[in-house]
């Protein structure tokens, strides 16, 4: 969480995070001269200087990095804090892959780290002793603390949560509460954006470049940008080093003697579990782990996941739940919601796509769980398939609204259609497919591939079953799922009617009546359903 970043002339420079940038020690060390630090809160001018060395800073850069110039001016201000550790005592472990990212989250973050305020660059100084320095003054009116709104579907917007939010999940401190995501209608929201409260109404930032909420929007959209960028390089070194890729011999394939797919009532909201268990040992494999956003039901949603966990748990003998593989297939409120570090590790698998830039309060929420748990990164992407896990579509990335530089990817202005197709492998056989939220631009992609139809043993339905996560066009063809896949059983994760921004999903009447639905019957808690032997049980 906190981002050394170069360390020019003893100043501590943003590099990876642009929060938090400068740390002062209260006791000398060699690694940070600070020169003075006012720790007091008394009524002497709330000043800090920091130590610089260099006959003109303005040409090495530091004052136009403090000060964000080449940013428009959005990273104006900055977080400042005091360590006061026992360096005698305590050790740095860098061990973590996020460093410099993150560095040793625990020497940080417990209690011995100060928070003095959020300032900004005022003037470049020089002391007696001739050393220049900067002066920082502390910022009244933050950055931080700007009201701003996120619209994560066409029609409505969401407040942000404030950045302690999460910072207190970088450190696996989770407020339940924060979860409940309150909605606020304007029928001019467009997905993807961020907006300010007016007299009027609502104000796209984009359209008050020298407002406080402009700076503090293009802060989070940076950050997400480092995280996916700093989530791709451990993806690559992860699957380069020691990954799972490396293709089976006959005599190493494992045989699966139980397999059962979970389909858990969560409104219209998604969270399916696979359970494998092989030679005695038991794997989860979890994809998605959302909730519908409606306050009234979230309670009796979350029950269900509640049942079903402690279901698995029960049956396949296990004291806790935690997830082998976490596939998540785009970063929709109704996708990543439950999103909770109990269920991770370091040994969890964390298949996503990298280039999702989706500033969303819930998306935050998950990558700051799967870095507290320091999880393994895998590109969801069709050359990562293995064995078990076939990545079917996208054949590259898949970037929203703005590509990364230098890199060749797919790019939509739908988040739902970074969705991926996946197939997972059981002794052998294609078995379960499962599709996200995947619509006719994401189908298309597909299709440009030339796929051969499938048979498999259980379908997922996309998009909740809607019409455009079902159907589709191509040229001047008409398609539907089924011309893709042949399943033996098909479900549903969905609730008939229900709104999603200024838009309303309904059930697709093409869609098979044997296909086994979340919302029919009403009291259906989770479906269990034995793939080895073809058996749904509805669990109430």
């Amino acid at each position: 969480m906190i981002s050394r970043g170069k360390n020019q002339h003893r100043i501590v420079t943003p590099n990876n995070y642009p929060y938090i940038y400068l740390i002062g020690l209260r006791q000398q060390s060699n690694e940070f001269n600070v020169d003075n630090l006012d720790v007091n809160e008394d009524d002497s001018d709330d000043v800090v200087y920091f130590a610089y060395e260099g006959n003109d800073p303005e040409a090495y850069g530091n004052a136009a990095v403090l000060n964000h110039a080449n940013r428009n001016g959005c990273y104006h201000s900055l977080y400042v804090f005091v360590l006061t550790p026992d360096l005698n005592e305590r050790k740095r472990d860098r061990s973590s892959k996020f460093w410099p990212l993150i560095p040793d989250l625990n020497f940080y973050m417990d209690g011995h780290l100060n928070f003095l305020g959020e300032y900004e660059y005022d003037r470049t100084a020089t002391g007696n002793n001739g050393k220049k320095y900067f002066v920082l003054n502390k910022v009244n009116n933050t950055v931080s603390d700007a009201r701003l709104f996120f619209s994560e579907n066409n029609g409505e917007l969401t407040q942000v949560d404030h950045p302690r939010v999460f910072f207190d999940r970088l450190r696996g401190i989770i407020d339940t509460e924060s979860r409940i995501m309150e909605t606020f209608p304007f029928t001019g929201a467009e997905e993807g954006e961020y907006y300010r409260r007016t007299s009027n109404g609502f104000q796209n930032v984009n359209d008050a470049p020298d407002s406080i909420e402009y700076r503090r929007a293009q802060q989070r959209q940076y950050i997400m940008n480092r995280l996916n960028q700093r989530m791709r390089r451990i993806s690559n070194r992860y699957l380069r080093n020691n990954g799972p890729f490396a293709p089976e011999t006959e005599s190493e394939k494992k045989i699966v003697d139980e397999a059962y797919l979970y389909c858990i009532n969560v409104g219209c909201g998604n969270m399916l579990i696979l359970v494998t268990r092989s030679y005695g040992r038991t794997e989860i494999f979890c994809f998605d782990l959302g909730v519908e956003n409606t306050p009234a039901s979230m309670r009796a949603h979350r029950k269900n996941i509640d049942n079903c966990l402690s279901h698995i748990g029960n049956k396949f003998g296990l004291s806790e739940i935690v997830f082998d593989k976490l596939f998540v297939t785009h970063p929709h409120f109704d996708h990543i919601s439950e999103s909770n570090s109990k269920y991770l590790n370091d040994e969890t698998e964390v298949y996503m796509g990298f280039y999702a830039n989706f500033s969303s309060n819930a998306y935050f929420n998950l990558i700051a769980d799967t870095i507290w748990k320091r999880c393994k990164y895998v590109s969801c992407i069709s050359k990562n398939s293995d064995n078990v896990v076939k990545i079917l579509h996208p054949d590259r990335g898949i970037a929203y609204k703005a590509a990364p530089r230098g890199i060749t990817t797919y790019r939509t202005s739908k988040i739902n259609n970074v969705s991926p197709i996946i197939c997972i492998n059981i002794n052998d056989k294609e078995e379960v497919v499962f599709t996200g939220d995947i619509e006719g631009q994401g189908w298309r992609w597909y299709l440009n591939t030339s796929p051969s139809k499938r048979t498999v043993n259980a379908y997922v339905h996309s998009h909740h079953g809607s019409s455009n996560g079902h159907a589709f066009t191509h040229g001047r063809s008409s398609y539907e799922c089924y011309d893709l896949f042949d399943p033996d059983v098909e479900f549903v994760s969905t609730r008939d009617g229900c709104l999603f921004g200024s838009s309303t999903l309904n059930v697709d009447g093409r869609i098979s009546s044997t296909a086994n639905r979340t919302d029919i019957p009403a009291d259906v808690s989770f479906y269990e359903y034995d793939i080895l032997n073809h058996v749904t049980i509805r669990m109430p």
